[in-house]
């Protein structure tokens, strides 16, 4: 369980990275137009 559970909390980290890099991508476009 405990592993598993480390898992799921690094998935969770990549997504919330993932989620801030998909949203300064949407900043940039939007601020170049």
């Amino acid at each position: 369980p405990h592993k598993s559970h480390q898992d799921s909390i690094h998935i969770v980290q990549s997504y919330n990275q993932l989620e801030s890099i998909v949203k300064s991508l949407k900043n940039n476009e939007h601020h170049d137009q």
